[in-house]
Formats: C-alpha cells, sequence, structure tokens
C-alpha cells in the first residue's frame, strides 16, 4: 500500500468513527501521540481512544491532508483538522487548525503516529 492509500484509509477511519479500521492501520505495538489525549498503544486502545474521547468531545470531523511525502520508512503531512464541539457551552461551534504528523511505518502500518498543531 502507497503512503497516500495509507493516509486515505487513516483520514476515512477519523471521519467515520470507526475505530477498528483506525486500529488495525496500526502494528501489535503501535502508538497514536494525540497533543490532546495522550498516548495510546496498540490497535484496542487506538480504537478506544478515536470511539471514547474523539467522537465522545466532537463529531462531524474533517481532516484534509496535504503536501505527503514519505521515505526510508518515514511519512509527513501537513493538514487541517475540524470538527463540531460536543463538549458542554460550546455545542456545535467549529473547530479548525492546521498542523503537521509524523507516520514512522513498519511495512504497510504505522509503527508510530505524532502531530503538532497550533
Amino acid at each position: 500500500m502507497s503512503f497516500q492509500e495509507l493516509l486515505a484509509r487513516f483520514v476515512a477511519a477519523v471521519e467515520a468513527g470507526d475505530g477498528a479500521a483506525l486500529g488495525r492501520l496500526f502494528t501489535a505495538d503501535g502508538v497514536y501521540h494525540d497533543t490532546f489525549y495522550g498516548e495510546f498503544e496498540g490497535p484496542a486502545a487506538i480504537q478506544d481512544m478515536l470511539e471514547n474521547h474523539f467522537w465522545r468531545d466532537a463529531e462531524a470531523f474533517r481532516w484534509d491532508m496535504h503536501e505527503p511525502v514519505e521515505a526510508g520508512g518515514v511519512g509527513y503531512a501537513n493538514w487541517s483538522f475540524s470538527y463540531a464541539s460536543r463538549l458542554p457551552g460550546v455545542e456545535g461551534k467549529r473547530v479548525v487548525f492546521k498542523g503537521m504528523s509524523r507516520f514512522r511505518l513498519e511495512g504497510d502500518l504505522i509503527r508510530r503516529y505524532d502531530e503538532v498543531f497550533d
């Protein structure tokens, strides 16, 4: 699978709230480091993060990846990310921000995901 195909599956899983699909993109000891919620290791923990953290606090996710590059088992992409909040007092408010991600790859799977954003 190409890096672009991996990104497409990654984004589709997040936008659909499909934690099992997101978890399947990671190695058995793969790590997703989320700037809001912290670090999650392994497909089951990553599934839980998406379904019980992301989708608990927000909905209507949109993640657009830009300028993806990959070489030597490391991929990068700039992105814009948005969602509608479910948090009390700001329900329905759209949140938008930009950042970049680094994917450490092992074959067709993600060994480690990290992000930075403003």
